[in-house]
């Protein structure tokens, strides 16, 4: 996954990668997985590249015939990834964090919705922050 992570940043290898469903699919699975944090995130810098591709959601759903449900593990998880983050005040991956829920919501944004409980504590966080700041 770690390979799969890098040359998800060459947009002519990004595309093949789209245009496989057992490789989405896989990401899918070894990112939600808890025996390995640095699995998950090599399939989250993966993803996240993957996410950027404009065509990601047609490919999905039009082509491959996924359904929202293959996604429910990322939302899930990203979620879960996002409050642990928080609560253990690690910034550099609440920036990864954010980052990926951003790019998954432009390619998928239907799911915005699910993303809502964290509404609350990103104000909370640019609140505590920006106090910082003006101090």
């Amino acid at each position: 996954m770690n390979i799969l992570a890098k040359v998800t940043k060459v947009e002519s290898a990004c595309s093949e990668i789209i245009n496989n469903k057992s490789l989405l699919v896989t990401m899918q699975l070894y990112y939600v997985q808890t025996e390995s944090d640095d699995l998950s995130k090599q399939c989250l810098l993966a993803f996240h590249q993957c996410c950027r591709r404009p065509e990601l959601r047609e490919v999905c759903y039009d082509k491959h015939k996924l359904t929202a449900i293959t996604f429910d593990g990322f939302v899930k998880h990203s979620i879960l990834r996002y409050e642990t983050t928080v609560s253990k005040q690690d910034w550099a991956n609440y920036v990864n964090a954010c980052a990926s829920i951003t790019q998954f919501v432009a390619a998928f944004p239907e799911r915005s919705k699910e993303y809502k409980s964290l509404v609350a504590p990103l104000i909370k966080v640019m609140s505590e922050k920006t106090d910082v700041v003006r101090k």
